[in-house]
């Protein structure tokens, strides 16, 4: 059946909605929907039942054995490939144990969480898989990573994580008698994985000092996501969804770090976890927990939180917690008067929407008050702003009052301070001049006013990087120092917005003007050649201009002495990398020198984010992959760690999907590439039309479902985002990106002539901007496929001799990429019966074999090829060892049902091999064959 696109629009939207129900639900909603969406209801049908029965009331991955006879465990007992040492502690799921890894693979400590036997009910063991699976998803330093899931022989599930000696967190402050400016950079740290969390869709919902724990290098460890509620993330933010496992099994938390909301039985979200650290932070603070009780009983507890009987932290010190620290109980109640204060009780309002909007939020007002600038929770007033001014200068105030005296005894020094007076106020002058004539612009009196109404923040961006360049009218030309400041403002905000083209020109204008006022300092104008050559690079525009640019820059280096370990010879690499795209081994030989160049500014050049990632994906590309996946989570250490990277987020886990894949952890893979796309459409408002970042991880995403034979749900991911589509050349180049994919994936169903009219649409858009000529040649493999496949072989064989000439001028040989134009080209000429052309084919595939008890998706498809080769050929005994061998090797695969489409085509070729002989047993093998091919069509097959 062929797919509309509002079909599979409204097929992801309403699948969502029905998984999101309880099962018990399900059958009334789907008897409901069917009659709404009648040409779509087998489908919901197929996507409900795959994802468990509308009466199952869990899944099926840690049943217990009825009549099992669950003993409680001790010390020496085996958990799967796990001994266990000490128990670490006991909650409402079971019991933590120290455990040793001793199944000979690796030495190491795991903490490894059992489920208690007598909870081993449906909504507990749903509970458990959701930690297994929410865990799984966290790639944050501060979250305690997963190591292993699985059930033991004894049917007893478990969870290995990273073992944390340490303690908690309020215990750590505790021993170590931290003041409260280490208090708060503690619940920093805390608030930075909560965060993460919170960008994952996850709420912890249960914070306190137990899962929070500190280990012996002071890091901060967030631990046990057993209540975790996962998001639904809606037009107006993130919000939750009362219908999940608390429905079954209660609300497993702990009351005197609770919410008013969780005590309540409201939803929950963002917020919750907000008034937790809250909490945390009081206790951390004053030595005590905000409520006070009148007398000593849990609804006395919830009396107090639901009313909000509470006291301000200074209010509350705790005499020998001040006398611990060394101060008085007076000095520390000093300390936390005022912003701390403020800054606590926001986090604990009785309301979610009074509240911290997030964790950023909360964190960013305890950064201000670290910086000694005002914090957002206190209410603004002159006199306020003045004081916490004076207290963050107060050397520089003493330091102005000195300069003063000083002034008045020397007239030499006084005209000196009157010419920098006069040239900066020429400049402010200057910039403030330029600004009005573009707000001016932008006034009633123009050929349009109502469009005055309607300017954004990035038109206005756009404009002024126009007026800027139009020389004369910018004003600026008796000013180029104000210019140049101006110009390297918006080359950084248009590079914030993701905005390369633009990037490129502002470049070129800057490079322009250093040489004419400031071609003397060498220093500078390397910089320059450098920013403008890796412009050049990204932009599209001026690609051949970039090797040159970058040479010019290493003669000017030379001439100026740079030494061979300044950052500015890591810059140079990394323009290397980037010019070198096109050849990922000489790219990954620049990135990993960039990396080890840099790595000594790590913490002051933005840039060294840039080296990491590219070196990612680059050492993903050319096969060192397990040094590129170091990279990959370094990068990611730094993107959550620094927020002023984080709008390079979905960057790294995109460089890390390439990395897990080409390791040959798929599933990995895909939820990287899953995050990826959702932290870049986080970065853009529902309603806007789909931008070139959302675009490309889209494409990423749906080119692994359509290689990984899953193209139902490339489709339903691409129709959507391509209903609308930005207008910019990076748009339209990733709007090809994604049809493409979304061509391959029709023609996986055999849909061929969509995929042909698919491809047809991707060139017409490919006429709006400079095209990449390697994405051209991809457009062409998967156009010659969709004819070759359909019986269209003298349209095939042109279009695969195009694709073939590009492949040679980009120098592919070896390459992935020509290993697949490979491969389909040998396809081709085994449709037509033409062995020998086939054969001449499969000698060019550069795929190794991985040895012995190893697998690979590439080194199975050329077994595939050699046997169906050896069929045509008549050699029934060399077909029938490579069908075998690679039916072996699906089976060494680490995630089978990842190459399900390899498994179809072997047993489909044993089919072919045993149909004269053994009719009964050829169609045994062809039904197991025509099975596989269904479920890889069937919606909701991807799990």
């Amino acid at each position: 059946m062929s797919w509309s696109a509002d079909q599979l629009a409204r097929l992801a939207r309403l699948s969502d909605e029905c998984l999101n129900l309880p099962p018990a639900e399900r059958s009334a909603w789907l008897a409901q929907t069917r009659e709404q969406h009648a040409d779509i209801a087998a489908a919901l049908d197929a996507m409900a039942a795959s994802s468990g029965t509308e009466s199952q009331a869990s899944p099926p991955a840690f049943t217990l054995p009825a009549d099992a006879d669950n003993p409680a465990q001790s010390a020496g007992d085996e958990i799967g490939p796990y001994r266990l040492v000490r128990p670490l502690g006991e909650g409402g799921m079971g019991v933590v144990w120290l455990a040793e890894q001793v199944d000979g693979r690796v030495h190491r400590q795991v903490a490894l969480k059992l489920l208690a036997p007598q909870l081993a009910q449906a909504g507990w063991r749903l509970r458990f898989e959701r930690e297994r699976d929410i865990l799984a998803a966290m790639a944050h330093p501060g979250i305690a990573r997963l190591i292993d899931a699985g059930v033991s022989v004894q049917g007893r599930p478990y969870l290995a994580m990273d073992f944390v000696a340490g303690q908690d967190i309020v215990s750590h402050a505790r021993s170590r008698a931290l003041d409260p400016r280490a208090c708060v950079e503690l619940m920093l740290a805390l608030l930075d994985a909560v965060q993460h969390a919170h960008a994952a869709l996850v709420v912890h919902r249960d914070l306190k000092p137990d899962n929070v724990l500190v280990d012996e290098a002071g890091r901060v460890v967030l631990l046990d996501f057993g209540i975790a509620k996962l998001l639904q993330a809606d037009g107006n933010g993130a919000s939750l969804n009362t219908t999940d496992v608390t429905s079954v099994v209660g609300a497993a938390l702990t009351l005197d770090y609770a919410s008013p909301e969780q005590v309540a039985g409201r939803p929950v979200g963002v917020g919750t976890d907000v008034y937790s650290a809250g909490v945390l932070l009081f206790e951390l603070l004053s030595g005590q927990r905000p409520y006070r009780l009148q007398r000593s009983s849990r609804a006395a507890m919830e009396e107090a939180i639901l009313e909000q009987d509470l006291a301000r932290p200074s209010q509350r010190v705790d005499a020998a917690w001040a006398k611990r620290l060394g101060w008085t109980t007076r000095r520390l109640s000093r300390q936390l008067h005022g912003d701390l204060d403020a800054i606590v009780l926001k986090a604990l309002q009785l309301e979610p929407g009074e509240r911290y909007a997030s964790a950023d939020a909360f964190a960013a007002d305890l950064q201000r008050w670290l910086d000694g600038r005002p914090v957002r929770a206190q209410a603004p007033s002159r006199w306020y702003h003045t004081r916490r001014l004076v207290a963050r200068h107060r050397w520089a105030v003493a330091g102005v009052a000195l300069t003063v005296t000083g002034l008045a005894s020397g007239l030499t020094v006084a005209m000196w301070q009157a010419g920098v007076a006069r040239e900066e106020a020429r400049s402010a002058r200057a910039t403030e001049e330029f600004l009005v004539r573009l707000f001016r612009a932008n006034g009633l009196d123009q050929d349009a006013p109502a469009v005055a109404q309607l300017t954004t923040a990035r038109m206005l961006l756009e404009r002024g990087s126009q007026r800027i360049a139009s020389g004369p009218e910018s004003g600026l030309d008796d000013a180029p120092d104000v210019r140049l400041r101006l110009l390297e403002n918006l080359i950084r905000l248009n590079s914030d917005l993701g905005l390369a083209s633009s990037v490129d020109d502002l470049r070129q204008q800057h490079l322009a003007l250093v040489r004419q006022h400031q071609g003397s300092n060498l220093l500078t104008l390397a910089n320059a050649l450098i920013a403008a050559g890796r412009a050049a690079s990204a932009g599209n525009t001026r690609i051949a201009d970039a090797p040159k640019l970058l040479d010019e820059a290493q003669q000017v280096m030379a001439r100026a002495g740079v030494p061979s370990s300044a950052p500015m010879r890591g810059h140079l690499a990394l323009g290397r990398m980037e010019v070198a795209s096109q050849d990922q081994c000489t790219a990954w030989k620049h990135a990993q020198q960039a990396v080890d160049l840099l790595r000594p500014v790590a913490g002051e050049d933005r840039q060294w984010l840039d080296a990491l990632i590219g070196g990612t994906k680059s050492g993903a590309l050319c096969g060192s992959g397990e040094k590129a996946l170091a990279l990959g989570q370094e990068a990611l250490a730094v993107v959550y760690a620094q927020p002023r990277a984080r709008s390079q987020v979905d960057h790294a886990h995109h460089a890390m999907s390439l990395a897990y894949a080409r390791l040959g952890r798929l599933g990995d893979s895909i939820r990287e590439a899953q995050r990826s796309l959702a932290l870049a459409r986080a970065k853009h408002p529902a309603d806007q039309p789909s931008g070139a970042d959302v675009l490309n991880a889209a494409a990423d995403l749906a080119d692994k479902f359509c290689e990984y034979a899953h193209p139902v749900e490339a489709l339903a991911l691409s129709a959507p985002l391509l209903q609308r589509v930005g207008t910019s050349a990076a748009d339209l180049e990733g709007a090809v990106s994604l049809m493409i994919r979304q061509a391959r994936a029709q023609r996986q169903m055999s849909q061929f002539s969509d995929a042909l009219a698919t491809l047809d649409r991707a060139l017409m858009l490919m006429r709006d901007y400079e095209v990449d000529p390697a994405q051209r040649a991809l457009l062409l493999d998967v156009q010659a496929d969709a004819l070759s496949a359909s019986g269209r072989f003298r349209e095939a064989d042109r279009v695969f001799e195009e694709a073939a000439r590009l492949k040679d001028q980009l120098n592919h040989t070896g390459t992935a990429q020509n290993n697949r134009h490979l491969a389909r080209r040998a396809e081709h000429e085994l449709r037509q019966g033409h062995a020998e052309r086939a054969a001449a084919m499969l000698e060019d595939l550069k795929i190794k074999d991985p040895g012995p008890g190893k697998s690979t998706r590439r080194h199975m498809e050329l077994l595939l090829l050699k046997g169906e080769l050896a069929l045509l050929r008549q050699d029934r005994n060399g077909a029938e060892a490579f069908a075998r061998e690679a039916l072996a090797r699906h089976d060494l695969f680490p995630e089978p049902a990842l190459v399900r489409d390899h498994k179809a085509r072997a047993l489909e070729l044993m089919a072919n091999l045993t149909r004269d002989v053994r009719g009964a047993a050829a169609a045994k093998l062809q039904d197991e064959t025509r099975q596989l091919r269904d479920a890889m069509t069937r919606p909701g097959s991807f799990s």
